[in-house]
């Protein structure tokens, strides 16, 4: 193939990227780096000691993050999914507004949604044998187990997530999306330790079923979310009413994946193996 070929083949495979990227322009993200960060962290707190050696064994790079190697890796999914937009359908189970729950025939035919990925990269992480691919599935169990607590990452209002609705908080111009995902978790002007340490003193549930949380975060959108006023001002009262709502999702989610870690972790053949 000349230079000229490759030049050429070259700018259509960015055409080509840059095409899927538009499709979803910003879907992929949820919580934001710091609402992961900080899901991250507060697992991080209530994990066992011999489960948090083995998070460090697969994800020594991270070891050294102050608020802990799951708060390091946390939003490293959603650079995989603008690197591979692909992925990108991952991240979201668009469940109708008007659907009272999560149906995998009807809202995932194709397995490429974050009920069914969550699950996938769980087993992964629990029975492969290859470090590396098990560390990779960390890196995604992670993410998805936070994404799947953003409520709109599991609602279809037609509006790309709440990314196309655009609204008014505090003032600012923004949109549905972006609330939830940064503008209410930065509005409280902690750091990630900090916005931890303030969530651990909550009780949440324990237990977990992945197509439960969909369902879960279905009903804080449709209930919550998009109660909003008609000339899409979000002021003090939305952020009142609401910041309890997201601060016990982040909450949640960090108490899904201890709860998986430590199964998932002390259960794989690799730490079978060590008890021996």
């Amino acid at each position: 193939m000349t230079p000229n070929h490759l030049t050429r083949a070259r700018v259509l495979a960015l055409v080509l990227t840059c095409s899927l990227v538009l499709l979803f322009p910003t879907r992929t993200f949820a919580w934001g780096d710091k609402g992961h960060q900080i899901i991250g962290a507060l697992a991080w707190l209530k994990l066992s000691d011999g489960a948090k050696q083995y998070v460090n064994e697969l994800l020594p790079e991270a070891a050294s993050d102050p608020n802990g190697p799951l708060a390091a890796v946390g939003p490293w999914a959603d650079r995989q999914g603008l690197a591979n937009p692909e992925e990108r359908k991952w991240h979201f189970v668009m469940i109708k507004l008007w659907d009272a729950a999560y149906n995998r025939e009807r809202d995932c035919a194709d397995g490429n949604c974050i009920v069914v990925k969550l699950e996938d990269k769980k087993n992964i992480l629990q029975f492969n044998s290859d470090r590396r691919t098990r560390a990779e599935a960390l890196k995604y169990v992670i993410h998805l187990v936070g994404d799947i607590h953003q409520p709109l990452h599991c609602i279809d209002n037609n509006d790309n997530a709440g990314n196309s609705l655009l609204v008014k908080f505090m003032g600012e111009r923004t949109d549905l999306h972006k609330v939830w995902d940064v503008d209410m978790i930065e509005a409280s002007k902690l750091s990630v330790g900090e916005y931890a340490k303030k969530l651990s003193s909550l009780e949440v549930t324990k237990g977990y079923w992945i197509d439960h949380w969909s369902n879960d975060s279905h009903e804080i959108a449709t209930r919550y979310v998009y109660a909003i006023p008609k000339d899409g001002e979000l002021g003090r009262d939305y952020y009142r009413r609401n910041l309890p709502i997201l601060d016990r999702q982040l909450a949640l989610a960090a108490e899904k994946l201890r709860g998986i870690l430590e199964e998932v972790l002390t259960a794989s053949p690799r730490s079978r193996r060590r008890r021996r």
